[in-house]
């Protein structure tokens, strides 16, 4: 596989602006989510951030968090009101589970008992969502009677990561939206990217209406005055 070894031109030219640019934080897009994923971390840092690109300085990372996320993930159900659609029944798309991942480097430590995961957090379940306006161009429901009980929000995932920097947290909240188009009439990435934004939108408003779970089904928000970086 390409990490595995140091010749692969495309992360060679990455990491080469990432050695140039040396951002203490760094949320990479589309590094897909695998069990071995410390093993392609590992080699990720030390195959090409830590050589020279382009006489580039090298760059250490010594902290890292990445989570399984819905692209590809089977669903269990008709995600499509027709059945003979061709849309695939996962929560995201994605050709394999953990296709088009997350990951975050840090050169400061992750408070790892206060991260926050939502990828499982219901699309229904967010006030005033979109859900309900992805509709065909009869006025019919384009999703499964299923799908609009039990699909997820996040196409990916939302993260709230706190990191320690010098005795302060600062939540770093990371997302990776679906795209607002390759869809049809109905719209549905449209609507989905929408609420996928506004999730951290109200995450951060002290008025909005406190409607946040994570993972482990514990209400969350920071309403409260901290340090945040927002990372989409």
């Amino acid at each position: 596989m390409a990490l595995a070894t140091p010749e692969h031109p495309l992360l060679k030219n990455t990491a080469a602006i990432i050695q140039a640019v040396r951002p203490d934080i760094l949320l990479i897009n589309e590094f897909d989510f695998a069990a071995d994923y410390h093993r392609r971390i590992a080699d990720f840092q030390r195959h090409y951030l830590s050589v020279p690109q382009c006489n580039k300085p090298p760059i250490e990372y010594p902290f890292s968090f990445t989570a399984p996320v819905n692209t590809g993930l089977a669903t269990g159900f008709n995600v499509a009101a027709d059945k003979n659609s061709r849309l695939a029944n996962t929560y995201g798309h994605g050709a394999f589970a953990g296709h088009y991942g997350m990951l975050l480097l840090s050169r400061f430590p992750v408070i790892d008992g206060q991260v926050r995961t939502f990828q499982k957090f219901l699309w229904r379940d967010m006030p005033g969502n979109l859900l309900q306006s992805v509709r065909l161009p009869d006025g019919s429901a384009f999703y499964s009677d299923d799908a609009q009980q039990r699909l997820r929000l996040s196409s990916k995932s939302h993260w709230d990561i706190p990191l320690d920097i010098n005795g302060e947290t600062l939540h770093v909240l990371a997302s990776h939206p679906t795209p607002p188009v390759f869809d049809g009439t109905e719209r549905r990435n449209r609507a989905r990217n929408h609420d996928e934004i506004r999730f951290w939108l109200d995450y951060l408003d002290p008025g909005s209406p406190h409607y946040h779970y994570d993972d482990c089904g514990q209400a969350a928000d920071l309403t409260e005055s901290v340090l945040c970086f927002l990372v989409i």
